[in-house]
Parts: structure tokens; sequence; C-alpha cells
């Protein structure tokens, strides 16, 4: 069926396991994403990026590994990112920090190396981070 009109998919607290697919990036009206506190694995698709509507991901309390890509917020748009407590590693893209329309951002309890971005705890929440390089 075709769900590329659908522009907000809240699954909070379902204990819901598994990856998040590619297929998300179909979803070309997606504005909200949210799946806070699941089991969630595997990494971040990259293909969110191309989401021109996509304002608010919210992945806080799962399971992901990996690294943040780059592009993962590039609508000039881009309000909210939360994605503290996971397994994330590599580092804080600078990008994602200094985003102007930024207005929530957390990453804590990630697994981050420095240098973290000078923005870090101003316009993002950086926090404590375990590195593992």
């Amino acid at each position: 069926q075709n769900l590329t009109s659908l522009n907000e998919i809240q699954m909070i607290s379902n204990e819901i396991s598994g990856t998040l697919p590619d297929t998300l990036c179909t979803l070309t009206n997606l504005r909200i994403l949210s799946f806070e506190l699941n089991s969630i694995t595997g990494s971040i698709p990259s293909c969110l990026g191309i989401l021109t509507q996509f304002y608010h991901f919210n992945g806080g309390y799962n399971l992901l590994t990996g690294t943040i890509p780059e592009g993962l917020i590039s609508s000039d748009s881009f309000f909210y990112l939360y994605l503290h407590n996971n397994q994330l590693s590599g580092t804080i893209p600078e990008s994602i920090t200094n985003k102007s329309s930024l207005l929530g951002c957390s990453l804590i309890n990630n697994h981050f190396c420095p240098p973290h971005p000078s923005t870090c705890d101003t316009k993002c929440t950086c926090g404590a981070q375990n590195c593992l390089s």
C-alpha cells in the first residue's frame, strides 16, 4: 500500500525491536519519527537526510549503534533531535550542534569520542559520554 502521504510515526514505549528500515526514506512527507523507549538496534539510515519536511527525530533509550550520519538534519527547518541513551559512537557532527533551527537536542549517554563540537551543551546537550575508540 502507498504510504507516501504519511507524515508522522510515533511508537513510544512499545517493546519494538529490530532495525530502522531504509524504506522509511520513501515516506517523502515524513515530518516526525519518534520511537523512544524501545529496543531498536542497528544504525540510523543516512537517507533520512533527504526528507525535506523531516524536523523531529526521537530515538532516545534504544540500542542504536554506529555514527550519526553527517547529513541527517539537512533540512533548514529541523527542530528536534533526541538520540540520548543509545550506543552511538564516533564523533558528534558539528553540522548538528551548529544547526540554527535546532530547538531541542540531546545526545547524552552514548559512546561519542572527543573532540566534541564547541557548541555541545550550548545548542545540544552532549553531556556524559563513554568514548569507545
